[in-house]
C-alpha cells in the first residue's frame, strides 16, 4: 500500500515541542497510509527522535546541516514527501497539536471534491503555558478566501492540507517571501484551485516568544505588503484595505494587536 499523506513538520531548537506534536498525531485518526516528515533546520543539538519509538507514525527524518530558515526546512521536506508520490500534504509546526478527526476531514473534503486545492479549519491560539488565547475564525466559502486574502492571510499555514499534485504543478515555497512564504504559495493555489474551510478548530498552535510573526515581524510585514501589491486588485475593495492595514501595522506594535485578539476571544484575519 503506498503512502498518501505527509504530515510536514519543520522544527528549529524544539525538542519538546516535537515531541507534543508527534504525541498528538500518534492518537490522530489516519484515515489512509501516510508518513510524518521531519525537517531539523540546523538544532544544535540535533533533534533526538528515533522513528521506532513512534513506529506506527512512519516517520522520516531530514536533517539540514546549518539552520536556513523555514522556506529552505518546508521545501527540503516537500521534496521528500513528493518523491513519495503522496497525494495530499498536511502542514503542523512543531508544539503545534491537532484534533484526531483533523486529517480525516480534511481528506474527505479533497476526495469529495477533486476541485478543492487546499482545506483549513478555525484554530484555536494559546501560550506557552498552555492557556486559551483566542479562536482564530476562517473565512468559510472559497469566494470570501478570495477577497480576505487580500487583507491577509486568511488560512493558518499549520492548519492546512494541500493536494500534492497542484503542488508538483505550481512549484514548491517560493524564497523571495521570506516569513510570508506561505501567504505567497496560498495565492497561486487559489489560481489554481479552490479553498475550504472547516468551522471548527481543528488545530491549536502555540503563540511563542520565537515564533515568526513576533521575532521577524517587520521582515513578514514587508514581505507580506509584496505579495499585496503584486496581486493587488483594483476592483477589490479589500486590495486598498488590506495594504492600509499592512502599512498601519509598522506602527503598532504587536503586543496591541495580540492584546485585542485576546480581549475579543476572536480573529478573522
Amino acid at each position: 500500500m503506498s503512502l498518501e499523506l505527509a504530515v510536514l513538520i519543520p522544527v528549529y531548537q524544539d525538542q519538546a515541542g516535537v515531541v507534543r506534536s508527534l504525541e498528538a498525531l500518534r492518537a490522530a485518526q489516519w484515515p489512509v497510509k501516510g508518513t510524518v516528515v521531519l525537517v531539523d533546520d540546523g538544532s544544535n543539538p540535533a533533534l533526538e527522535i528515533r522513528p521506532g519509538d513512534w513506529a506506527p507514525l512512519g516517520i522520516t527524518q531530514v536533517r539540514l546541516s546549518v539552520n536556513q530558515g523555514i522556506e529552505a526546512a518546508l521545501n527540503a521536506g516537500l521534496e521528500v514527501a513528493l518523491k513519495e508520490g503522496v497525494k495530499y500534504i498536511a502542514r503542523l509546526d512543531a508544539g503545534d497539536t491537532l484534533h484526531k478527526e483533523r486529517l480525516a476531514k480534511q481528506i474527505a473534503i479533497m476526495d469529495a471534491d477533486p476541485a478543492v486545492g487546499i482545506v483549513a479549519s478555525d484554530v484555536n491560539f494559546e501560550d506557552e503555558a498552555g492557556q486559551f488565547l483566542f479562536r482564530f475564525i476562517a473565512p468559510l466559502s472559497d469566494r470570501e478566501v478570495r477577497r480576505k486574502m487580500h487583507i491577509g492571510s486568511c488560512l493558518i499555514h499549520p492548519a492546512v492540507m494541500l493536494r500534492a499534485s497542484l503542488l508538483r504543478e505550481i512549484g514548491n515555497y517560493s524564497k523571495d517571501y521570506p516569513a510570508a512564504e506561505d501567504y505567497e504559495l496560498f495565492f497561486r493555489f487559489l489560481a489554481a484551485s479552490k479553498a475550504q474551510c472547516i468551522p471548527e478548530p481543528l488545530t491549536t498552535t502555540t503563540l511563542g516568544k520565537m515564533g515568526i510573526s513576533l521575532t521577524r515581524r517587520r521582515v513578514q510585514l514587508k514581505s507580506k505588503l509584496r505579495v499585496q501589491l503584486r496581486h493587488f486588485d483594483a476592483l477589490e475593495v479589500n486590495s486598498f484595505v488590506g495594504i492600509a492595514m499592512t502599512l498601519l501595522l509598522f506602527v503598532i506594535p504587536q503586543a496591541i494587536v495580540l492584546s485585542c485578539k485576546r480581549m475579543f476571544g476572536i480573529s478573522r484575519i
